[in-house]
């Protein structure tokens, strides 16, 4: 792909050699045909060394000495950039003789099953989806268009998926939520009954769970993208273009703020753990005494503490 090509595609300008362009790197690890980019100017050193045939970079980084790419924001544009040297992942196509699809359910002609997918009565499978191996949808699930399950995903019967979605390895959506009733004779299981809403341009990481609601559903809004390893308990409903980081959990009935700018999302809710033990109360830096969903404000990180060292009004958020 030519570089001009590749400003074109991105709706940018570029100025020196117009060359071809065969990958992408870092400044420090790229070649003569390889695309890289430079966002944070601690990093401005490197252009006087870096091989790179081209770079995306703000026009007060350009030089005579090599071509690029000017953008106002070259992280973003290397990422797009990024997509079109990227190999989808896949090799089949059509279904599987070895997929298990009840005859109820309703796979579109376009839609790719892998071997040991599971497909379960009155399930939806939309227009160009690709279920990756050991793939488990319940009964009266929905699955949009043009999403991508990856292998060993279960979709716990009701799930609802929109258009776009990606859900990553051993991700489990709408298992039973964490609800019990106490009684005299011991602990009652509360039903959950309130399934799970996924909606468009979702991207839910590998190992993650959403659990189903007790009587609504938990809700993961549009365009919203979630880390590894983490949990949405029951009822939570997430915003639109949130954020949530690796291994941090979200409290039952929490609420998250959308995204209140549709162009730029620059105030997406941002959920973050280190390696320590986190936990959301509901959700607010004190636990609610009337048991009413709080919302977070926009642009807050979790702070957590270590396991074990919680005190009684739980990690802070702000």
């Amino acid at each position: 792909m030519r570089l001009s090509q590749i400003a074109q595609a991105l709706g940018r300008e570029f100025v020196g050699d117009d060359k071809e362009i065969t990958s992408v790197a870092t400044l420090a690890e790229a070649g003569p045909e390889d695309l890289s980019f430079l966002a944070n100017p601690k990093y401005a050193a490197q252009l006087a060394t870096t091989r790179a045939g081209a770079v995306v970079a703000r026009p007060e980084m350009v030089t005579q000495v090599r071509s690029f790419v000017i953008s106002p924001e070259p992280y973003l544009d290397f990422a797009r950039a990024v997509n079109f040297f990227a190999r989808p992942q896949g090799w089949a196509s059509g279904v599987s003789p070895l997929a298990q699809v009840d005859p109820t359910a309703q796979v579109d002609p376009s839609a790719t099953l892998y071997p040991f997918v599971v497909v379960g009565p009155r399930s939806v499978i939309g227009p160009r989806s690709v279920l990756f191996p050991g793939v488990y949808v319940g009964e009266d699930c929905q699955v949009g268009a043009d999403c991508r399950l990856a292998p060993h995903v279960s979709l716990m019967a009701g799930t609802v998926l929109g258009d776009r979605v990606i859900i990553h390895a051993g991700a489990v959506l709408g298992s039973d939520g964490f609800g019990f009733a106490p009684s005299a004779a011991g602990v009652v299981k509360f039903p959950q009954i309130g399934r799970v809403v996924v909606e468009d341009d979702v991207e839910i990481g590998a190992g993650s769970t959403v659990d189903a609601g007790t009587i609504r559903p938990t809700r993961i809004g549009d365009g919203t993208k979630i880390d590894n390893l983490v949990m949405v308990a029951h009822n939570v409903v997430v915003g639109r273009h949130c954020l949530l980081c690796g291994q941090s959990g979200v409290a039952g009935s929490s609420v998250a703020a959308s995204c209140s700018n549709n162009s730029r999302c620059s105030d997406v809710s941002l959920l973050g753990v280190t390696t320590w033990m986190v936990t959301i109360w509901s959700p607010r830096s004190v636990p609610p005494t009337d048991g009413a969903p709080r919302p977070l404000r926009r642009n807050c990180w979790v702070l957590c503490v270590p396991s074990g060292r919680r005190n009684a009004t739980g990690p802070s958020i702000v």
